[in-house]
């Protein structure tokens, strides 16, 4: 009996071992990537230097005091050994435009400008125009191949100086609310019909063909896209007090709220309940993690890293609405005019349509 005794206990630290190795190892792997985050300060001269880095966003972030004015950048990627990454900054006053200049082995910099109102992007003062193309009723002032137009009965694009429609309504349609760009699709309902539809147009952008999904149930026009995660959209049908969940490139669909079931947000990723009442009295939308914030003041266009308070300024314009924002890279309107802004490129004027000034609602898709 005593050596069948022994033997359990030596099955049970076998076990128990097994058990705690794998949770060890885990727990020593989150530590050592927790470590990888730092923080530090050094000075270069009279630059004074906050360096950090961010193992879970794998960035690092840098501001920088001069003159008593803060700076500020990021750089996307994974660790690196060394620290105090930044090896020199020399500066260059011109024109009222006082622009600093990182010097580094490891990392990379725009130049890091101000002038007497504060932080703004270098080539702020410096858009090139190109000389536009006339294509139908649109100026066409740069390549534009990743652009979707609502021309009323049909979206369209710009290939090679034409404008290809993809023809989808035989009426016109003015106003599409609920069309939505996910991944390298456009949802659009089908508006032809009267007050609900239960027919949606899904066109792959990778080939500009359009297939047509016919639903498991009607949905009413008083709706409106909550947000996506992942593949998925989501969408509230106002009047009838339902939350949709669409996977479009698979053709599903199911119903995730109703009045007396809670429904679902997605907050940075994480999903998060809600109730109906509370999606249709807050008309709360989904938020997505960005490394890049814009924003819009009466005298331009602003841009804060992660959640900085430093603010640069990337464009003097007066917009009129954003369209679109991926990462670094922004789609705007300036009355009639369709704008892109990204770090590596700065302002860019792309395409003039007059319409736009009136009526410019969920009518332009970056792809």
């Amino acid at each position: 009996m005593k050596r069948k005794y022994k033997l359990k206990k030596k099955a049970f630290i076998v076990l128990l071992l097994i058990i705690l190795i794998p949770i060890l190892l885990i727990t020593l792997l989150i530590s050592h990537l927790k470590n990888k985050s730092y923080s530090l300060e050094y000075n270069i001269n009279d630059y004074k230097i906050n360096e950090n880095y961010d193992s879970n966003k794998e960035l690092y972030y840098y501001e920088i005091t001069y003159n008593k004015v803060e700076y500020n950048f990021i750089y996307e990627s994974k660790y690196l050994k060394e620290k105090k990454l930044i090896n020199d900054i020399s500066s260059k006053e011109e024109n009222g435009l006082l622009c600093l200049f990182i010097e580094s082995d490891y990392i990379k910099s725009n130049p890091l400008c101000s002038n007497e109102e504060g932080v703004v992007y270098y080539k702020i003062n410096d858009e090139e125009e190109k000389e536009p193309k006339i294509i139908n009723n649109y100026t066409v002032y740069d390549e534009i191949d990743n652009i979707y137009l609502w021309t009323y009965k049909s979206l369209s694009y710009i290939k090679k100086d034409e404008l290809k429609n993809i023809k989808l309504f035989k009426k016109d349609i003015y106003d599409i609310p609920l069309a939505f760009k996910i991944n390298d699709y456009i949802i659009l309902p089908d508006y032809e019909q009267t007050y609900s539809f239960d027919k949606i147009y899904i066109i792959d952008l990778n080939n500009n063909k359009v297939d047509t999904w016919k639903l498991k149930y009607d949905i009413s026009f008083d709706s409106v896209i909550l947000g996506y995660n992942d593949k998925s959209v989501f969408l509230l049908d106002k009047k009838n007090e339902i939350e949709y969940e669409l996977v479009p490139h698979k053709q599903k669909m199911r119903i995730v709220g109703t009045s007396s079931k809670d429904g679902v947000v997605y907050i940075n990723g994480e999903s998060k309940k809600a109730s109906i009442k509370e999606l249709l009295n807050k008309n709360k939308e989904f938020q997505y993690i960005n490394n890049y914030h814009y924003y819009v003041e009466e005298d331009g266009l602003y841009l804060k890293y992660l959640d900085s308070e430093i603010k640069t300024k990337v464009s003097n314009k007066n917009i009129t609405s954003i369209i679109s924002i991926d990462k670094d890279e922004i789609y705007y309107l300036v009355k009639d005019e369709l704008y892109s802004f990204n770090l590596k490129n700065g302002e860019q004027k792309l395409i003039k349509y007059s319409d736009w000034e009136f009526n410019h609602e969920n009518l332009i898709f970056i792809k």
